[in-house]
């Protein structure tokens, strides 16, 4: 499998990792903690799109022959 479908799968599960703080309420955990957690994912799953567009495989122009 090429890097780049990997790296947009992380993307996706980090994107939808965002809600959990919101839907599960644990004790302990402050409102602070829950925005942090947002905050990290939200950089991580930017940070993994933007890896997996780079490592996207270029294509290259082809001539045409006429």
């Amino acid at each position: 499998m090429r890097l780049d479908y990997i790296m947009y799968m992380l993307a996706v599960l980090l994107l939808a990792s965002i809600f959990v703080p919101f839907i599960v309420h644990v004790e302990g955990v402050d409102d602070t903690s829950r925005l942090l957690w947002v905050i990290i994912a939200a950089a991580l799953a930017g940070l993994s799109f933007g890896l997996g567009y780079s490592q996207k495989p270029k294509t290259k122009a082809q001539a045409c022959e006429t």
